[in-house]
């Protein structure tokens, strides 16, 4: 894989042979003068083309399949609790803060967001560039050398390309157009090695009617033609050869439900007006993103590909992140429901259910949806909270995740009378939710669930 070109892009008329020449030779003179002091040089505002790309040649052999790869460790001890997040400003080698790390030795599931180091400065301060996978496995390594038994998964996406990060790490600054020239700032996201490769061989990416690369409605981003063997193995290789590192157990698989992340939703005709293809384009397409998951999942062996939607459980992925897990009886239906799923299967299916609510004491919203996700939750199934990219230091962990609860004596019972459903554990607590309440539910306020700790 080449370098990270030191490009943005040119605005303005239109420039040919040597007046384009002249004019990007000025502007890259100007700007290594003003740089090259500080080595700040990934701060650029001028572009050149990049050299040809090499033929592209035979399909390398597939990468072999992951044979350190586990699932996460189920408890039901204390409440399950599972972590998604990352953390952009780290130092030079992409990795967790101590405070972080010490957040991570509790949690048996951890995904590490697309973000990992994306801002990393090194210890005079000064812009570091990292790519995304390197800052990933580094991160895992340290994960694991505290929490070995975690099940450690890292955030890829199945439809978009990201590519035209930005180049000083900071949300003000241009965005390198070299790869894409229409990328937006959702499409800049993370430093990955797939983008340098795919980017420079058009024919791997979603044509639109033109010809011309497809570009998602979100991002602006360029797409993997999954229509092609060799792009759906190029993306499952690429997951497997952060598994080979033995520290990671799995990938994610954004927009694995389409654009609306939604199965219900993600029909044909979406799929044509997110990436802006026709109906063949589109049918094909989505048959062929389909079986590169299924692919995947079988290859990662005992690890997780891990999508956006419970509708997909059992199909093409054996996780899911749900986020934006409300209280509500629609929650506690869909978390039987997986049970049942994964009994009638026999396999495991693993489901989180993240919410950006804080689920500090005190706050009867976060109470609610932790007895909503405990009325339905079954093997296999966590809560998370937190957002994306702030690190593990706080927002993650709460003193509710340490309480003792032991197993589900039963099933939850409902009340049709009451409304409300009713659930023991082992250590002697109670759970109840109302589900007429939880209608009224809001950042105000919820009054929907109880839990009677035993201890």
């Amino acid at each position: 894989t080449s370098r990270p070109h030191r490009h943005g892009r040119v605005h303005g008329g239109t420039l040919g042979g040597a007046d384009l020449e002249r004019t990007l030779n000025l502007e890259f003179a100007k700007m290594m003068a003003v740089l090259l002091a500080p080595l700040a040089l990934w701060v650029v505002t001028a572009v050149s083309a990049l050299p040809p790309a090499p033929p592209l040649g035979p399909v390398p052999p597939p990468q072999p399949n992951c044979t350190t790869c586990h699932f996460p460790v189920h408890s039901w001890a204390t409440i399950p609790a599972s972590i998604h997040t990352s953390r952009r400003n780290t130092n030079s080698d992409g990795t967790f803060t101590d405070a972080d790390i010490e957040v991570f030795k509790k949690f048996s599931l951890i995904t590490m967001e697309k973000w990992q180091g994306q801002d990393a400065t090194d210890a005079t301060g000064a812009r570091a560039f990292l790519w995304e996978e390197d800052a990933w496995i580094a991160s895992a390594k340290q994960i694991k050398a505290v929490n070995p038994t975690a099940s450690v998964v890292v955030w890829m996406d199945t439809m978009l390309v990201y590519t035209g990060w930005r180049l000083d790490g900071n949300t003000s600054a241009p965005i390198n157009h070299t790869l894409n020239a229409d990328a937006v700032a959702a499409c800049a996201t993370g430093h990955f090695r797939p983008a340098e490769f795919i980017e420079r061989y058009p024919s791997l990416l979603v044509p639109n009617s033109s010809g011309l690369p497809a570009i998602t409605q979100y991002g602006q981003c360029h797409v993997y033609d999954h229509r092609l063997p060799r792009v759906q193995q190029y993306w499952r290789d690429n997951c497997l050869k952060m598994t080979a590192s033995g520290v990671i157990d799995g990938c994610g698989a954004d927009f694995s439900a389409g654009g609306p992340n939604s199965e219900a939703r993600n029909t044909v005709n979406n799929t044509m007006e997110f990436l802006g293809v026709n109906e063949s384009v589109a049918t094909v397409w989505r048959a062929g993103k389909r079986q590169m998951m299924i692919d995947t999942t079988a290859a990662l062996g005992g690890g997780l590909l891990v999508g956006k939607d419970a509708a997909e459980l059992g199909d093409h992925v054996n996780a899911v992140i749900h986020e934006g897990c409300q209280p509500s009886n629609g929650t506690i239906l869909l978390l039987r429901s997986i049970t049942a799923k994964s009994r009638d299967l026999g396999k495991r299916l693993v489901y989180q259910c993240h919410t950006t609510e804080g689920l500090e004491d005190g706050s009867s919203l976060g109470l609610s949806t932790v007895a909503g996700f405990l009325i339905g939750a079954g093997p296999d199934h966590y809560i998370a909270a937190g957002g994306w990219s702030d690190g593990a230091e706080s927002g993650h962990w709460f003193d509710i995740f340490s309480r003792p609860l032991g197993a589900p004596l039963a099933d939850a019972v409902y009340d049709p009378a009451t409304t409300v459903w009713s659930r023991y554990f082992a250590s002697g607590t109670k759970v109840s939710f109302n589900v007429t309440a939880s209608h009224s539910c809001s950042r105000k306020g919820c009054t929907a669930g109880t839990i009677d700790w035993a201890h």
